[in-house]
């Protein structure tokens, strides 16, 4: 194979390739960018056992975790207070390190919708999680860190 010739047909065939590779390259980097740019434009806040607070702009929501330090295959919970009979949905994702999408069920107990999960083991000592809700009309990209 070393020792063929370059013909016309075989040039074709790299150029064809090669630009369906470059073309992958940036319409990847350009789907990164736009979600990067989605998750700036929600509300963000780091989640307690106390609120869901942005201390950049010194916002809080009423959102929390039922523990300041969640670690890894342990149940943790999150509470929402009842505002309205819609229950919110929200996605779960790693942050540190891509582990998937994990969706979140909401139940109601008494005036507060609650999620129970556990999120997977990882081979980092801590990992930051992200939570992407949606409850009345607003989004909200709460994060939290999970040891091991």
């Amino acid at each position: 194979m070393a020792a063929e010739k370059l013909t016309k047909g075989r040039l074709i065939q790299i150029s064809i390739l090669l630009t369906v590779l470059i073309g992958a390259f940036f319409w990847g980097m350009d789907r990164n960018k736009q979600k990067q740019t989605h998750n700036q434009t929600l509300s963000q806040c780091e989640l307690s056992i106390y609120r869901c607070e942005n201390k950049e702009n010194n916002n809080s929501y009423p959102v929390t975790i039922s523990n300041n330090y969640p670690r890894y295959n342990q149940e943790i919970s999150i509470q929402l207070p009842v505002e309205t009979d819609q229950a919110p949905t929200a996605i779960l994702s790693g942050i540190t390190m891509n582990m998937g999408s994990i969706p979140l069920v909401f139940k109601k107990e008494d005036n507060q919708w609650v999620s129970a999960f556990k999120v997977p083991s990882c081979m980092h000592e801590t990992m930051k999680w992200g939570i992407e809700m949606k409850y009345n009309q607003n989004t909200l990209f709460a994060t939290f860190i999970a040891k091991k």
